[in-house]
Order: C-alpha cells, then structure tokens, then sequence
C-alpha cells in the first residue's frame, strides 16, 4: 500500500487502529480497528455522514467494541506492531480504485468508508 497516497486524516486514522489494536492486545489490525478509529476521529467526516444516514454512531461503537472484545489476545512482543489482515488490505484496494475511479490523487477516509460499507 502507498501510505504516501493516504490523505493525513486517513493516516491519522490507520495508526490510531494501530494504537487500538496494540490496547486491546491484537496482533492484527481489522477493518472495526479502523472503523472505530474513523467515529473516534473529533473532526473527521464519519460522524456527519453516518448521521446523514440515520446511523447512530454511540451503537455503532459499542457494536465495534463488542466485536473487537471477542478476538483473540496476544501477550508480549506480538502484541506491539500489528499488522493488516488480508481483509482490511482489500478495503484499502477497493478504497484505493474508488480514489482513481474518481480521478483522486489521495485516498481519504470518505472513500475508505465507502469501501467498509461495501465490506
């Protein structure tokens, strides 16, 4: 993945996933990471749109949460430097070709939210 392509926003919102996935003890970052990530964001673009769209973003999260709590620890050493699941890098693929179908330069997070509804 070119992270030079990433907007700042949308890199802002990928080492977050990766501080949450480093609390809660994930050897791996997931697209409910990022997601998370992207509501927490105090003046990123998700709120409003999951608002526009009747979205209750206090539900959402704790549906996030709940399913995170469910996935497996690790303790140690792999607990730090997570890395993409294959998922969460085809997100990215398909935010990435949304980003270029549009003719953007960068991918920012409105195209990657686009690309976890279509997940």
């Amino acid at each position: 993945m070119r992270f030079d392509k990433l907007t700042l926003k949308t890199q802002d919102v990928l080492q977050e996933a990766q501080t949450i996935a480093t609390r809660l003890q994930h050897s791996n970052i997931d697209v409910e990471h990022v997601l998370l990530a992207m509501i927490e964001q105090p003046d990123g673009v998700t709120k409003p749109i999951l608002e526009k769209l009747s979205v209750d973003s206090g539900s959402l999260r704790a549906d996030l949460e709940s399913e995170l709590a469910k996935a497996p620890k690790v303790q140690g050493a792999a607990s730090y430097g997570a890395t993409m699941t294959g998922r969460l890098q085809q997100t990215f693929n398909v935010a990435f070709a949304q980003a270029d179908t549009l003719k953007d330069e960068f991918v920012s997070t409105e195209h990657l939210l686009l690309a976890i509804a279509e997940d």
